[in-house]
């Protein structure tokens, strides 16, 4: 936590720079704007980051109220079977639970049959629509100024559409609602269907440009990759990839393909997210604490005039982006003609007692974070459970 000029002076710069207000509570509805975030962390082990298995599972310890049906063991050593008597709750994330899916008999029959697995349920979409962001970090150097304090910063902004593109913005929504059937045939191949697409596709593109949805997140971060940094990413890619196991053995991890960036408003907005940051670092108040931005700097990224060409954004991102961690929709909730695999009761579409409860059953990214939107789905699921639902 900080203490120091800092954080509030990102605050008061993307104000001036992108009319971005700040909120008081982030996690209230209405994400867009820039607000102080509460961090998921234990002051009691040196800021150890928490986690929901810490908060819910170890607890309880071996409390006989929490059923398991696996099959487990180590790579070298015996397997081993547990079975629930009631049902199965599968929450392996959203790499980790299709291929788990896939390995049982539950997934595209003619993948499922190339491998020798007998098909339990035939479910083709099990491992498509999968989401990722992506994330690159500009920095500028300090002149020395007191950070006052350690660990994660915890301050971030989520600007709309219209304040990332600016006077382009109108331009720039329109042609996203004329692009949706475009998108939605180059990436058929990992949904349910080209026009099951057009229709996700189109709530997603009415949440962006008629609803002021947040595109793009800017972390601020203290330290990191210099001693001011903002770290940027999209939130609601349409890209689309899978998970698709290639083996019968457990260990062997599945392929994974993400396809960033084959839509290329992904991009777009990746670099004009990345041009915004840019401006926040060279703008007073925030530029007051700095002696300049060093990454990528403009020998990589040379200033325009107009903050960067797109063309040298967009091989300086390309070249050096990571991903977010924040995977989703790989077997998401929908009607099963749009290609969910799991309904609102997040039961898997031909089975009586296994449910999904993780991030692979959103059907498409949040504007924000999706840790407290899946702490949600989790305490939902449970009283789901608890009333026999």
């Amino acid at each position: 936590m900080y203490g120091g000029p800092q954080q509030p002076a990102f605050v008061q710069t993307i104000k001036k720079t992108h009319n971005v207000s700040l909120c008081p509570d982030l996690n209230g509805g209405a994400p867009n704007c820039v607000a102080y975030t509460p961090l998921a962390i234990d002051w009691r082990r040196n800021d150890y980051r928490s986690s929901s298995a810490e908060a819910y599972l170890t607890p309880p310890g071996s409390n006989p109220a929490v059923a398991t049906g696996v099959q487990f063991g180590r790579a070298s050593g015996a397997r081993h079977t547990a079975y629930a008597r009631k049902e199965v709750i599968l929450a392996a994330g959203a790499i980790n639970t299709p291929a788990l899916m896939q390995l049982s008999g539950i997934g595209d029959s003619l993948i499922l049959s190339s491998l020798g697995i007998s098909t339990v349920v035939n479910l083709p979409t099990v491992g498509k629509n999968l989401q990722e962001r992506t994330m690159n970090s500009l920095g500028a150097k300090g002149n020395g100024f007191d950070w006052g304090g350690r660990g994660p910063s915890n301050v971030i902004a989520f600007p709309n559409l219209y304040q990332v593109f600016g006077s382009q913005g109108a331009s720039v929504a329109s042609q996203i609602q004329s692009n949706i059937t475009r998108w939605a045939d180059s990436q058929a191949a990992n949904g349910a269907s080209a026009s099951a697409l057009r229709k996700i596709f189109q709530v997603q593109a009415d949440l962006i440009t008629k609803q002021n949805a947040p595109i793009v997140e800017l972390f601020y971060d203290t330290g990191y990759p210099s001693d001011l940094g903002i770290n940027i990413w999209s939130l609601l890619p349409f890209s689309r990839g899978r998970v698709q196991i290639e083996s019968t053995d457990p260990f062997q991890k599945p392929k994974v393909t993400v396809n960033y960036f084959s839509v290329d408003f992904d991009l777009r907005s990746q670099i004009a997210g990345a041009r915004m940051a840019r401006k926040i670092l060279g703008t007073a108040p925030l530029s007051d604490l700095s002696t300049g931005e060093v990454i990528p700097g403009n020998s990589t990224v040379p200033d325009d005039g107009f903050g960067g060409s797109d063309a040298d954004w967009a091989r300086w991102i390309e070249s050096g982006f990571s991903t977010v961690h924040h995977p989703v929709g790989s077997c998401a909730m929908m009607a099963q003609e749009l290609g969910g695999c799991v309904n609102g009761r997040l039961k898997v579409y031909g089975t009586r007692n296994l449910r999904v409860v993780d991030a692979s059953i959103m059907p498409t990214q949040v504007s924000a974070h999706p840790v407290s939107t899946l702490y949600g789905i989790a305490e939902k699921v449970a009283d789901m459970i608890k009333s026999n639902v």
